[in-house]
């Protein structure tokens, strides 16, 4: 891999508490770290406190679906709507240039076999410690 690959990505992007990303908005970033390939994390303070979501980056391709997870994503002409089964909806508006360009350099950065390929990695460094726990 590439340097450039292993720095993290991110992006500011704006969270509306309604459908029509309308009204007062909050700050949040989304974050990608290429060490950990499939994860995607959405950070933003909520209440006075910050709150972290991660979930599978695959859910903000609007052409993919990951099933069984704490989190939905859903696409719907310029507006992504995230929810955590557990919370609240936010919605972000999906025509915001910098959530495009940071969507675009991260299914850029890596492909899913490469994605496979850092996850073996990853595994490859835990297992033998795990088995030396035994």
């Amino acid at each position: 891999m590439s340097s450039d690959m292993m720095h993290d990505r991110s992006a500011v992007v704006m969270l509306y508490d309604n459908p029509h990303c309308a009204g007062p908005a909050r700050i949040a970033t989304m974050t990608y770290r290429p060490s950990d390939p499939y994860a995607m994390e959405l950070r933003f303070v909520d209440h006075g406190r910050t709150v972290t979501w991660t979930f599978h980056r695959d859910l903000l391709h609007p052409s993919r679906h990951v099933d069984g997870m704490d989190l939905d994503v859903e696409w719907t002409d310029h507006i992504v709507r995230i929810t955590r089964r557990s919370a609240a909806s936010v919605f972000v508006r999906a025509d915001s240039i910098s959530l495009n360009l940071f969507l675009d350099e991260v299914f850029s950065l890596i492909s899913d076999d490469a994605a496979a390929t850092a996850a073996a990695r990853k595994l490859d460094t835990v297992l033998p410690r795990l088995l030396n726990e035994r």
